[in-house]
C-alpha cells in the first residue's frame, strides 16, 4: 500500500513537469502546476496549437484528463490518482475484490497514456519529416546559389571581352555597309 501511494505522489510529481515555467498538462491554464497533491486537475482543457509552416499549425500538447482520465465518483472508473488511492487503500485492507479491479482499471490508464505517446509520437514523426525536407530544400537552394555566386572569373571575363569584340565587330561591318548620310 505504501509503495502504491508513494507511486501515486511520484505520478503527481510528474503530471507537473513544466517546461520554461508552463506546465506541460495544465493546457493554457496559468499556474505552476497542473495537479495539486491531492490529485485535483488545476488545469483547463486548452490546446496549445503551433505555427508549423505558413497557415498550418499543430497542437503539441496533450493535458492532464487526455493522459490521466477524469475524476469520477466511482474511484475505479476516475483518474489514474484516484485509482491508485483506492487501490493503496484496498490493499492495506486486504480487499482482493477491488485490487483485481483495479489491476484491470490500470491496464486501461496504461493504454490511455499508450495512446496519447502515439499520438505525440505521430506529431513528432511528421515535424522532424518536415524538418528534414526543409533542410534538404535550404541546401538545394544554397547550391544553386553558390553555383551562380561561385563563377570562374578568368572565364567570365574571357566570355565578356569574346562577346564585347564580336559586338564591336559587328558595330564596324555595320557602319561600312550602312554609309551615314547627312540625313544620318
Amino acid at each position: 500500500a505504501e509503495q502504491i501511494r508513494s507511486l501515486r505522489e511520484s505520478i503527481i510529481q510528474g503530471a507537473n513537469a513544466s517546461q520554461n515555467g508552463r506546465p506541460l498538462f495544465a493546457g493554457n491554464a496559468a499556474g505552476s502546476a497542473a495537479y495539486d497533491a491531492n490529485g485535483t486537475y488545476l488545469g483547463d482543457n486548452g490546446s496549445v496549437d503551433l505555427p508549423i509552416t505558413s497557415g498550418v499549425t499543430m497542437q503539441v500538447n496533450r493535458t492532464g484528463p487526455q493522459i490521466f482520465g477524469t475524476p469520477n465518483a466511482d474511484p475505479m472508473q476516475g483518474d489514474v490518482f484516484q485509482l491508485l488511492g483506492t487501490l493503496a487503500t484496498a490493499v492495506a485492507n486486504g480487499d482482493t475484490a477491488t485490487i483485481g479491479q483495479g489491476i484491470t482499471a490500470i491496464d486501461t490508464a496504461s493504454r490511455r497514456v499508450a495512446t496519447a505517446q502515439v499520438q505525440l509520437g505521430s506529431s513528432a514523426k511528421q515535424l522532424d519529416d518536415l524538418s528534414n525536407t526543409l533542410e534538404d530544400g535550404k541546401v538545394a537552394l544554397k547550391s544553386g546559389i553558390s553555383n551562380k555566386e561561385n563563377i570562374d572569373f578568368a572565364e567570365a571575363i574571357i566570355n565578356m571581352k569574346t562577346r564585347e569584340a564580336a559586338y564591336q565587330a559587328a558595330i564596324q561591318a555595320t557602319a561600312k555597309v550602312i554609309q551615314p548620310s547627312l540625313m544620318d
